[in-house]
């Protein structure tokens, strides 16, 4: 089987300490990434720097990303994300999640649930791991 690595997010930083206590932000980082071609990826996501507080949560994941032409200023998205939840707990830190992909594309979305007052922060990168049953690609 061939594949392809994908560097979809490089190294940013984020800063939710601004963002209301009890409250979740949700941020899309990469629309429309075509995995059309893959049977199974795998995200591999490096923390560089991360500082939360107490019950702070912060995941990074994968969604099925439905873009029409047809209808481009519509937002096709689904309710679940395609590998289980990547809870980014630790720095210098590497989670790998991976599994079956299917559909044409999917969106790379970071979510920040801010619990306790404090900085929130965290430096990230992402590559995705593609894999095809055609040895051509």
């Amino acid at each position: 089987m061939a594949g392809i690595l994908i560097p979809i997010l490089p190294k940013r930083s984020f800063d939710f300490s601004s963002t209301t206590v009890g409250t979740a932000q949700h941020l899309v980082l990469v629309e429309r990434i075509d995995i059309s071609q893959y049977i199974d990826g795998i995200l591999a996501v490096r923390v560089h720097s991360l500082t939360l507080n107490g019950a702070d949560i912060l995941e990074l994941d994968l969604f099925g990303d439905g873009y029409s032409g047809q209808d481009p200023s519509m937002d096709f998205v689904t309710t679940s994300n395609l590998f289980p939840d990547m809870l980014l707990n630790s720095a210098p830190g590497l989670f790998t999640y991976g599994g079956t992909v299917l559909g044409q594309f999917v969106r790379l979305v970071l979510s920040a649930f801010h619990a306790t007052a404090g900085t929130m922060s965290a430096t990230l990168s992402a590559d995705l791991v593609l894999r095809s049953p055609d040895p051509s690609r």
